[in-house]
């Protein structure tokens, strides 16, 4: 794991801790501290850290270094060291008055990924603040006797693992999301014959344990881990065991684990094709798009009872026809399906590429 502590060089009993905690971690991590933008970008062109870990606030460079961080693909923490408290908030604002270093400040901590105080007044401070819901407490050993450094490095390490182990579709290859859709596409289908040589030679390559921790454990955000066993089992293919409900994870404050839409079957397979597109257009209308829903229209889409030109007329007329269009180029995607099984030919356009961005966001912080 490669993390990057940052210190802005603004407070000595930041500084000493921000020392302190790097020379702790490295014996554990591959750390390396900066005290400026430009170093920190020196850095990233060597190689990207996968974490940048911000010591400190009210420092308008850091600010720009989180940015800088999260558009080249680092997962960022802060730890405020006190300096959110109501008393210090309102001395910067009257001394200094810096009301935009207060809102750069805010949009620095709600961006990112989890943010570490020191103690419960602290972390009741920021609650109150309401800035950022994802609050780790790691006691200072420089200030207080009842952590030592052994400890902080295991609080340490165990945020860091949570951190990468949170929005893991951001950390699958196109090669991994492409297992992933074969590995439904063999559980909708129940029939390894259905894959091609590519997609069992693909997922065969896969050999990486961490590789497979991150593909069963966005399955298991998605609420499609049980689905993904099943193809497993179908292709007759043994992957490590892992256990990933147990694994910490941060969500998005509006997360739900996704449940299925067809809870139960009543009607025919063209009323239940009708109930998935419904139930999949409020998904839509609450920005969010359930892997776990695609699949479900997917199976019942190779339903050899439905009936296409009926269901065509009925989508019409409900006006979900459209939808379904813009929707087959996702199924393909994510599901495998092939032109065969699709009642209408695909649409790929703007509003598809908006379908593809929500899908991809349901787990980002």
């Amino acid at each position: 794991m490669r993390v990057l502590y940052i210190d802005p060089g603004n407070d000595s009993a930041v500084t000493a801790y921000a020392t302190m905690l790097q020379g702790i971690m490295d014996k554990y991590i591959d750390s390396k501290m900066v005290g400026s933008l430009r170093e920190m970008k020196a850095v990233f062109t060597e190689q990207v850290p996968q974490i940048v870990h911000v010591h400190g606030c009210w420092s308008a460079w850091t600010y720009r270094a989180v940015n800088y961080a999260r558009r080249h693909g680092a997962r960022v923490v802060i730890t405020t060291h006190g300096q959110l408290e109501p008393w210090i908030m309102k001395e910067r604002l009257w001394k200094e008055k810096l009301p935009k270093l207060v809102l750069f400040q805010r949009r620095m901590v709600s961006n990112a990924y989890a943010v570490v105080v020191m103690g419960q007044m602290e972390e009741n401070s920021l609650k109150r603040l309401g800035w950022n819901p994802r609050l780790t407490i790691i006691r200072n050993p420089l200030m207080t006797s009842s952590v030592n450094e052994n400890e902080i490095a295991h609080e340490m390490l165990q945020l860091y693992q949570k951190i990468q182990d949170s929005d893991v579709l951001k950390q699958l290859s196109d090669d991994d999301q492409l297992v992933l859709a074969s590995l439904l596409k063999a559980y909708i289908t129940g029939d390894r014959r259905w894959l091609s040589q590519e997609e069992t030679e693909r997922i065969d390559r896969v050999t990486d344990n961490q590789v497979w921790r991150r593909i069963l454990l966005y399955a298991e955000h998605e609420h499609v881990r049980e689905l993904v066993d099943r193809g497993l089992l179908v292709l007759n293919k043994r992957v490590p065991s892992i256990n990933t409900k147990a694994i910490d994870s941060f969500f998005p404050n509006n997360y739900v684990l996704p449940q299925k839409i067809l809870s139960q079957r009543r009607g025919t397979s063209n009323d239940m094709v009708l109930i998935l597109l419904k139930g999949i257009a409020r998904d839509i209308a609450h920005n969010r798009l359930p892997l776990l829903h695609l699949v479900e229209l997917s199976a019942e889409l190779r339903n050899p009872r439905l009936t296409e030109e009926p269901l065509l007329n009925t989508l019409r007329d409900k006006k979900v026809y459209t939808l379904l269009e813009h929707l087959m180029p996702l199924l393909e995607e994510q599901t495998g399906l092939s032109e065969g099984y699709m009642p209408v030919a695909p649409v790929d356009d703007r509003y598809t590429e908006k379908l593809r961005n929500v899908l991809a966001k349901n787990l980002e912080i």
